[in-house]
């Protein structure tokens, strides 16, 4: 038994309890997941992203400026990092080994990837895995959006698929010999790849790896232009049509992934953007920009204050009273409103001890199809 483990989560426990009694309490805030885009840039314009073509580019963090965010913030127990693309950062492995000496309470560290940079993959995870504290677990997740065809036309790049394989080919070696440390399929269920992505997960599954779906949304944290707002509106009407899909991709993965998609339901029948369960970014999760500006979630891009202004410490940044605004917002679900993973765990989690939290999966299947009549 890995009793380090067993204490953070029962630590984890009791704050997901605190925050579900605590949750109409807006002065209330006790953030244990954040995820830090640590660069905008990316060796790939894939069509579902746009982080690649035309966002947003500002200085970014130093080392030394990331590991005082780490070392500063000793309540975190999940934290991600995204891009962009990761491991285009030549300071990655440096950054990810402060990551395991220097958050006491870690429980599940991340890295996103694309899976093109193979050597510099590898080589951080074959140089990182004994770092792995005893309470914790080490996931590169890779992302992957179907049979070679598709993933290539979605990543604009025919050597895209090839790469990324061989990628997770090395990183399941790793895995084998360090059950810490975990490779991940990224699946994000699109317009381009919903006709094929079932049989897909299946294949991954097969060969033993952990998959997270995840469904196609737009934001303007990604750079989306109006056509993907357009095609996101176009996709949820494909999705309606084709309600064995959601019923299929229910039976797969993980058991939040599974809660996940269930709740989905509700986001993508409405007519308007509506919150499956109360939200609580920014009150145990949020967002943190490359440059260092904290923000609620990838779908809000409300600027609450940069962490050089705050001594890199997140909680004083929403604990302010404009922080305190913005999780009213939220509460009344006046902000942009999502569904998407890296908010709706976290919601899902805290949400636990809410009735529909348990909802059965047919249940949702009948809203969707009842609000269709």
């Amino acid at each position: 038994m890995n009793f380090a483990l067993a204490g953070n989560q029962l630590k984890l426990g009791t704050r997901l309890l605190k925050h579900y009694h605590l949750r109409n309490d807006m002065s209330y805030c006790d953030p244990f997941k954040a995820k830090y885009f640590i660069t905008r840039k990316c060796n790939l314009s894939c069509k579902h992203c746009g982080i690649g073509g035309n966002s947003e580019q500002r200085e970014e963090l130093t080392t030394l400026e990331v590991e005082r965010l780490i070392k500063n913030n000793p309540c975190l127990q999940v934290f991600s990092i995204s891009g962009g693309e990761p491991f285009l950062r030549d300071d990655l492995l440096e950054i990810t080994k402060a990551v395991f000496r220097l958050m006491p309470d870690l429980m599940l560290f991340s890295i996103n990837t694309n899976g093109w940079l193979t050597e510099k993959i590898v080589k951080l995870a074959q140089n990182t895995v004994d770092d792995i504290p005893a309470g914790c677990n080490f996931y590169i997740a890779v992302s992957s959006d179907g049979p070679e065809s598709i993933h290539n036309e979605i990543r604009c790049n025919s050597d895209s698929f090839r790469r990324k394989e061989e990628t997770i080919a090395a990183l399941r070696k790793i895995a084998a010999k360090k059950p810490q440390f975990k490779v991940r399929h990224n699946i994000n269920v699109n317009p381009w790849n919903m006709n094929s992505v079932l049989d897909y997960i299946e294949d991954c599954e097969k060969m033993g790896d952990d998959v997270i779906v995840s469904l196609y949304s737009a934001s303007k944290h990604y750079s989306h232009s109006d056509e993907h707002f357009e095609r996101f509106a176009e996709f949820k009407k494909r999705l309606l049509e084709n309600d064995q899909l959601l019923k299929r991709l229910r039976q797969r993965g993980t058991f939040l992934s599974n809660r996940f998609l269930v709740q989905a339901g509700d986001f993508y029948a409405s007519s308007k953007r509506v919150q499956p369960l109360p939200c609580f970014s920014l009150k145990a999760s949020l967002i943190v920009e490359s440059w260092g500006d904290v923000r609620p979630c990838i779908n809000y891009p409300v600027n609450l204050g940069n962490v050089k202004d705050s001594g890199f410490d997140l909680v004083k940044i929403i604990s302010e009273s404009g922080a305190e605004r913005i999780r009213e917002t939220i509460r009344k679900q006046h902000c942009p409103v999502c569904w998407t993973p890296s908010e709706a765990y976290v919601s899902l989690m805290c949400n636990m001890p809410n009735p529909k939290f348990w909802r059965k999966p047919d249940e949702a299947v009948k809203t969707i199809l009842l609000r269709q009549i």
